[in-house]
């Protein structure tokens, strides 16, 4: 079975972790997809979201920061909702 390295905020770096391991964390948000990982045999670092192997594990991880953001309504699409909210108010009303 491979063990895995990861880099920890703050570039710490963090293993040998097996797939088990790796699981516990993203489970628990220590690691996500965009946390850098190698085998403990390898020299280069990927993120955790593209190596193929672990795309189980990434896809229960807390997503990134960045994508949360995304996420979030723009002021356009908040002015719309908005405006359906009060057109169906009017229109319940009646």
């Amino acid at each position: 079975m491979d063990e895995w390295q990861y880099k920890r905020r703050g570039g710490q770096v963090g293993g040998p972790a097996d797939l088990v391991i790796l699981t516990a964390l993203a489970k628990k948000g220590v690691i996500r997809s965009s946390t850098p990982v190698k085998r403990a045999i390898d020299e280069d670092w990927r993120p955790l979201g593209t190596v193929p192997e672990l795309a189980a594990i990434a896809a229960l991880a807390v997503p990134d920061e960045s994508s949360a953001q995304q996420a979030r309504p723009t002021r356009s699409q908040n002015a719309l909702q908005r405006k359906l909210l009060d057109r169906w108010k009017r229109t319940a009303r009646q």
